[in-house]
């Protein structure tokens, strides 16, 4: 009876207390292509990616319900940062349904345009409104409906102490009408926040690009978790290692997860306890550079000390697109080209008879090919172009048709990812690169027997170094079973390695360029080259190229690489390998279909 009372008693306080609607609710998982194709289409940036926002503290005063129930303390609003829009997991603030979907609608125009607008937070925000009233007068109604249901949910002037009933009265004020100027700074610390608004994201991160160079380790910011695509707040602290000295403390005490542990038991992890909730129990996450513990659960990827420059390599400098000034930076970072003399060999079992005839076959056929070519003045009779010219009266005289098998003139580069990231393994127990460099073993093997110039190429960075080794140069020939291995290392600073890899195509006389980019993962570095922006610059690194007649083509082996593929390539631009071990196999296709659709 006692548990039964204590339980009855425990959910009645929950409820009291409760500020949101669960028959209301609107669940993120249902709305989120709908909210992003809103951010889209109101003008918002494509490599920023919807995930769910994570509670930050409640400022305002707490019902009596809360406070005895112990709720209340943290809130879950959107939030806008420069790489992400964060909106809560369930919206069910308002008691209406139709209010909550309008408010998943209002705030995804609200995050497209407040990165048109400039000045304080609350200043951007009425720009925004002001903005979003005047461009798209049909939300205009939606607007009024949700400022009605907010004037309802906030708590009254009357009810409030002196202080905050003239910030309440005066942020009422500026709800109804935008284009009021206040009359005395708005204390949010102070006010129960306005849901219709966005939180801004984690400080420094909206930082421009000279003032991430003087701090190139991040000392905070935010981690999207490709787990439960939810967005987590991070700081690093130094790890003290042994220089604390002596320290005597009770046997009873223990380490919260709040507190400072150097774990080093990634290889056996405690599965008797969801990592995940204890995170989600932290308002933010405290990291140390040495600790390895959480890397099971935010899938980090270990820095690795610069390296010496090797011999036989040329240098020179590459550049960046600064999104935030709009502007390409020159001579930035550094491209350090390894020459094929010096690459490091690695024994490679041949290619087995049995694959070989396989792509013998395939290419034979593909190569035979023909096109039939229309509107011709003499050879086969086109019946379809007899017909139009009979039935639609047009002046056509050409109605034959001929087939010719066209000479391709075409230069390929394939630039490979040789970053940390490809020395995973694979469920098979070969690693990514394993499988990477066998797939360019085959697709070199076609190669060798046509007569289009190609080369080889495989990149890394570390930090604003970006490595560039050289497997095949386009002068070269090339023996199977060497110099098609790499060691993975460092990061993935794609940008600049696109526009070198754009430089040397350009030296060849073909009137048709391919640059065909073997990846793992999105474009990322240990400094500022992370997040969106590192999309942005491998996004105009392509653009670029194509400007110039390359076309570029991306094969990437990332699962979640959905939302920012077609960003960065075009929806026609890439191909998304389910399974990394068909990539062999299917990158000799893949090169096959591009080479006859583009040419």
């Amino acid at each position: 009876m006692e548990e039964k009372i204590g339980l009855f008693w425990h959910q009645h306080i929950t409820r009291l207390g409760r500020r949101t609607h669960p028959d209301a609710t609107i669940r993120l998982v249902d709305m989120r292509h709908h909210a992003l194709c809103l951010f889209r289409a109101f003008g918002g940036s494509g490599s920023i990616q919807i995930a769910e926002s994570e509670p930050c503290t409640y400022t305002g005063l707490r019902h009596w319900a809360e406070r005895l129930g112990g709720q209340g303390r943290r809130i879950i609003l959107a939030r806008l940062g420069p790489h992400y829009f964060g909106i809560p997991g369930s919206i069910g603030f308002y008691p209406d349904r139709a209010n909550n979907r309008r408010l998943i609608d209002w705030w995804a125009a609200l995050a497209a345009q407040l990165g048109m607008c400039r000045g304080s937070w609350l200043e951007r925000h009425i720009q925004a409104t002001l903005a979003i009233l005047h461009d798209y007068p049909g939300l205009a109604d939606d607007y009024q409906h949700l400022v009605r249901a907010e004037l309802i949910r906030r708590p009254q002037p009357d009810s409030l102490p002196a202080e905050r009933a003239s910030q309440e009265h005066q942020l009422r004020q500026l709800l109804t009408n935008p284009g009021l100027r206040p009359k005395f700074p708005v204390l949010f610390d102070q006010l129960e926040p306005v849901v219709l608004w966005l939180m801004p994201g984690p400080r420094g991160q909206a930082s421009a690009c000279n003032h991430l160079q003087k701090n190139p380790t991040q000392k905070s910011g935010v981690h999207q978790s490709q787990r439960d695509n939810r967005i987590r707040q991070f700081n690093y602290e130094q790890d003290p290692g042994d220089q604390q000295g002596l320290l005597i403390f009770r046997p009873e005490s223990i380490f919260s997860w709040s507190e400072y542990s150097p774990g080093r038991h990634q290889e056996d992890a405690n599965d008797d306890e969801d990592l995940g909730e204890a995170l989600d129990d932290l308002d933010q996450l405290t990291l140390s550079g040495q600790s390895v513990s959480m890397q099971r659960v935010l899938e980090l990827q270990v820095h690795q000390p610069e390296q010496k420059i090797p011999r036989h390599t040329d240098t020179g400098k590459g550049d960046e697109w600064d999104y935030v000034n709009k502007v390409l930076r020159r001579g930035c970072c550094r491209i350090v080209q390894k020459s094929a003399d010096a690459s490091t060999g690695h024994p490679l079992f041949p290619l087995s008879a049995s694959i070989q005839r396989q792509l013998d076959r395939q290419w034979q056929h593909w190569d035979l090919q023909q096109r039939r070519i229309q509107h011709q003045d003499d050879g086969e009779l086109d019946l379809s172009a007899y017909l139009d010219q009979k039935t639609r009266r047009q002046n056509q005289h050409r109605v034959f048709q001929r087939l010719h098998r066209h000479q391709h003139d075409l230069a390929c580069l394939l630039l490979a990812d040789a970053s940390l990231s490809t020395e995973s393994t694979l469920r098979s127990g070969r690693s990514i690169a394993d499988v990477m460099s066998d797939a360019m073993r085959m697709l070199a093997y076609t190669l060798k027997k046509q007569n289009d110039p190609w080369a080889i190429y495989s990149f890394h960075s570390q930090g604003q170094v970006v490595h560039i080794q050289e497997h095949k140069r386009f002068s070269d020939s090339l023996v199977l079973d060497e110099r098609l291995f790499w060691q993975p290392q460092g990061y993935t600073r794609m940008g600049p390695a696109i526009r070198h890899a754009v430089s040397l195509l350009e030296d060849q006389p073909q009137n048709q360029r391919l640059l065909l980019l073997l990846s793992d993962g999105k474009p990322n570095d240990r400094d500022y080259y992370e997040g969106r922006y590192g999309l942005e610059d491998c996004r105009h690194a392509v653009l670029q190229a194509r400007r110039t007649g390359t076309h570029v083509f991306c094969v990437t082996l990332d699962k979640e690489g959905g939302p920012y593929l077609p960003y960065l390539f075009g929806s026609a631009g890439y191909s998304l390998m389910q399974r990394c071990e068909d990539l062999p196999l299917a990158l000799p296709r893949i090169y096959a279909r591009l080479r006859e659709y583009w040419l």
